[in-house]
């Protein structure tokens, strides 16, 4: 039986610690013409995307952004995200960002918790959230007006390792969303394309066109922006229209050539089950799967439209830098989450943190350069899951797993009431929170209300299920009942 020492061993390598700032403005030097990242509305070319990206950071230094300051971002799915948040980077700060659509409420508690002084937005998003903006001691700054700084040089910016890079507000148990810091050393880890790196090189080595459709408030985003524009590769973001409309999707993937994906599988499912978008799926080469748990079935469903497409079964938490093992899948039996990313360590504890051999179940515990720093503003918090284990820093997931006598990580589940939608980390604990904390609401209602979430999204799953099975496809009796029976249900709730 191999040993997890062994594991851990095969993925270490060395590099030298280069900024993700340094590492995009190399590929600007290498190739100022090629496009760097695109929409359905526009373009820029590295040399162009590094210019807006200088002229945001120069701004934002003139006006004391600097070393661990965190600046807010508000913004709508665009080409300019990434020259913000690049600029953000070149400016010495670090980026935490809230969806437009967010509630007021949970916009103010993550800049007011993350203590940011500026938030970046446009005029369009500035005029809709009016009060929301007059509400934060926070000042805002235009992102129109940014872009008129006239100094678009490479800012002098010292990076260190254990800079803050980042910000992402995942759910928390408690009721309020909880930040997790990340910091460069740990994302410059990340995008290194080393072939010990598994998870990168299959993603940098392979194509050349990415598709990035992430939530921006969500890391994958950090994924699907970073390892493009620090490889030399091009990023092609859909809008939140095309994301949910599938012949405006195809159409994005088919015309801008894109070969890289990166999804939920229950998204890719769907996708491939669209005739729409069968010939988008059959040109991608490599599909970077993750944040739930990959389905036998859907390895079948992808090699039907996509014989020689390289699929990798990610896995990661926010807290461990995006993604920290990873599985190809080439067959769909014996579906793991695969063997540690580079220089990334797992181990696998009891409820003492006591490493256990191989072969036991016990807690994942996740070391080596891809742990973050911790929750903002939660040392408790911090320090009951973020240990020291075997002399490093690590992360404790939360998530049951044993290694395998291949040498891989077997998946089990949760072992607290963490659940996943659609690849987004969600706290039963703080949904429970805001049910309670409602004064409109009488215990009764607060009670069935949360049964009709449960309710609801279980019935989903198992409705989305039932639909695939072939029985339900060829019975035009089971057919009918399923339908009186979806009907009746949805009355309940």
């Amino acid at each position: 039986m191999q040993e997890m020492s062994d594991i851990n061993e095969k993925s270490n390598f060395v590099f030298e610690f280069q900024p993700v700032t340094k590492l995009f403005e190399e590929q600007v030097r290498l190739h100022p013409d090629k496009c760097a990242v695109a929409s359905s509305k526009e373009s820029f070319t590295y040399a162009q995307l590094n210019e807006r990206a200088n002229r945001i950071a120069n701004s934002l230094i003139e006006k004391g952004v600097g070393c661990e300051k965190i600046v807010g971002v508000v913004l709508e799915r665009c080409c300019d995200f990434y020259a913000v948040r690049q600029g953000i980077l070149k400016a010495g700060g670090a980026f935490a960002v809230a969806a437009p659509d967010y509630p007021d409420d949970r916009v103010q508690f993550i800049f007011e918790d993350a203590g940011v002084p500026f938030i970046i937005t446009t005029k369009e998003i500035q005029k809709e959230r009016q009060e929301l903006f007059s509400r934060l001691s926070c000042t805002v700054l235009l992102l129109e007006e940014l872009l008129e700084n006239p100094n678009a040089g490479n800012p002098d910016t010292q990076i260190k390792e254990h800079d803050l890079c980042y910000c992402i507000y995942t759910s928390g148990s408690t009721g309020k969303p909880k930040g997790v810091m990340i910091e460069h050393i740990n994302l410059a880890n990340f995008v290194n394309p080393n072939p010990k790196n598994a998870e990168t090189y299959g993603y940098v080595s392979r194509g050349s066109v990415s598709l990035s459709m992430a939530a921006m408030t969500f890391d994958v985003s950090v994924l699907e922006e970073f390892l493009p524009l620090t490889n030399g590769m091009t990023a092609v973001i859909a809008s939140d229209d095309e994301i949910l409309n599938p012949i405006m999707l195809g159409d994005l993937i088919v015309k801008n050539k894109v070969d890289i994906m990166t999804t939920t599988p229950t998204y890719l499912s769907n996708m491939i089950d669209l005739p729409q978008l069968q010939e988008a799926a059959a040109q991608i080469k490599v599909f970077d799967v993750g944040a739930e748990a990959f389905p036998p079935a859907l390895f079948d469903k992808i090699h039907a439209v996509n014989p020689d497409a390289y699929i990798m079964n990610g896995y990661g938490p926010t807290e461990t830098t995006i993604s920290c093992t990873m599985k190809v899948i080439t067959d769909s039996k014996n579906i793991t989450i695969g063997e540690p990313n580079g220089n990334v360590q797992v181990y696998v504890v009891d409820k003492e943190n006591r490493i256990l051999p191989d072969g036991e179940t016990g807690e994942l515990v996740i070391a080596g350069l891809g742990v973050g720093r911790g929750y903002i503003n939660l040392p408790e918090k911090t320090a009951e899951v973020f240990i020291t284990l075997n002399g490093e820093r690590a992360y404790k997931t939360g998530d049951l797993a044993k290694i395998t006598p291949d040498g891989e990580i077997e998946f089990f589940g949760r072992i607290d009431n963490q659940i996943k939608l659609r690849g987004l980390r969600i706290e039963l604990g703080e949904i429970e929170e805001v049910v309670n904390s409602s004064k409109e609401l009488s215990p009764v209602l607060q009670y069935r209300w949360i049964i009709n979430i449960f309710a609801a999204t279980l019935w989903q799953t198992v409705r989305s299920m039932l639909k695939r099975l072939p029985l339900m496809r060829q019975n035009p009796w089971l057919i009918t009942w399923f339908r009186m029976f979806s009907s009746s249900w949805k009355k309940c709730l």
